[in-house]
């Protein structure tokens, strides 16, 4: 199949998740900041698996020991894993596509730069290079040349504006994300108990608080920022 440019890449990547019944994905993820030469903190690594049947959602995230659980059916019917028990919240998922950064907010911001051929743990890829036309961040995605699947996600860079002392001023954003994606299924058997809630009872493994303890990860995930 030839392949003419990096929309084209893109294209055929968001139909196959868009038209997807079912998906199930296993991702790593980890953040790393950088700033002038003696600041380099790394958050990570994560682990994220996501599992979308319909309109229902099941996501399970990791960093360190904390994990948490959140599983939603929508906007009025999301439920969190938090301190030891199911609670209700405001969390909506829709978009299959935001977990590759390929939800439509996303993309109206993207233009697309290149279209590379390479190599990604010994599979043939394509890896496309975008600019967000917000703030400038660099987006790169390396897709599979056989099946079309995202296989590493790349988001670095970019400004952001803040007023100090009553002067409106543009900052580099010193940090990269990173999602690399060991599993990327769609269509498959995904059971209807990966949806159910087991109203307080633990889920084996757990650890309380999570969600205390890292709002700002599951954000960042939710937000891409």
């Amino acid at each position: 199949m030839e392949i003419e440019n990096a929309a084209e890449v893109m294209e055929k990547v968001i139909k196959q998740i868009r038209d997807a019944t079912t998906l199930h994905v296993a991702a790593s993820l980890e953040s790393n900041f950088r700033f002038l030469d003696f600041v380099n903190l790394r958050l990570g690594p994560g682990n994220l698996e996501v599992w979308c049947k319909n309109s229902q959602w099941r996501l399970n995230c990791s960093v360190g020991r904390h994990r948490g659980i959140v599983i939603s059916a929508g906007e009025s019917e999301t439920y969190l894993f938090k301190n030891g028990r199911w609670e209700r919240t405001r969390l909506g998922i829709t978009d299959k596509l935001w977990l590759f950064s390929l939800d439509s907010a996303t993309i109206a911001r993207i233009s697309y730069t290149s279209l590379e051929e390479g190599v990604l743990n010994d599979e043939s890829v394509w890896i496309v290079h975008g600019i967000d036309n917000s703030d400038r961040s660099h987006h790169i995605w390396w897709v599979g040349k056989k099946d079309f699947a995202v296989k590493k996600f790349q988001k670095e860079g970019g400004d952001f504006e803040f007023e100090y002392a009553g002067i409106k001023r543009r900052v580099q954003w010193p940090v990269t994300f990173i999602m690399r994606f060991e599993t990327v299924e769609v269509n498959g058997i995904v059971p209807d108990e990966l949806f159910q809630i087991p109203r307080d009872v633990a889920p084996e493994g757990e650890t309380e608080e999570w969600f205390d303890k890292f709002e700002d990860v599951f954000d960042m995930l939710l937000r891409k920022l």
